[in-house]
């Protein structure tokens, strides 16, 4: 598995399926076709891949956001970790 191609299978995501997750904490299969545990907080969503006895090692961890939700981040990208 790439990353490349996780995100591109996570894009294909149907948006039906996907709008079940807007505002949910949720973890990804590793080639990124399916969601396989949601939550409302990362600690639901690992407690749900035990129970269903996931690895919780061999999953993708993120967060959906709902439509209009503006997410912001404050890490660098490889090219500017060290820029000032």
């Amino acid at each position: 598995m790439t990353w490349d191609e996780h995100f591109k299978n996570r894009g294909e995501l149907p948006l039906a399926e996907r709008e079940r997750y807007y505002g949910k904490h949720v973890a990804w299969n590793m080639d990124g076709t399916q969601i396989v545990a949601s939550g409302e907080d990362d600690f639901e969503v690992f407690q749900a891949l035990k129970r269903a006895g996931y690895n919780t090692e061999q999953v993708v961890f993120t967060y959906i956001p709902l439509p209009d939700e503006v997410m912001m981040g404050g890490a660098f990208g490889p090219d500017e970790e060290n820029a000032s």
